[in-house]
């Protein structure tokens, strides 16, 4: 997954890093996600938008 760089890795990759505390990189990947995945998968970019929001929920960035 390291080595990726479709929408799905970079997905996981955000996810796997907001669990492990590093939200500021998971954020900047999450967000790549969605606009990688675009409209055309949008099950997909509304979970990235979703899990940036709780993200920054996490972080305090209310803004």
């Amino acid at each position: 997954m390291a080595l990726r760089d479709d929408a799905p890795a970079l997905a996981l990759r955000g996810i796997a890093l907001a669990q492990l505390g590093d939200l500021e990189r998971a954020k900047v990947l999450v967000r790549r996600a969605a606009r990688a995945f675009g409209q055309n998968e949008a099950v997909a970019h509304a979970r990235c938008v979703v899990a940036e929001a709780e993200i920054a929920l996490a972080v305090r960035d209310l803004g």
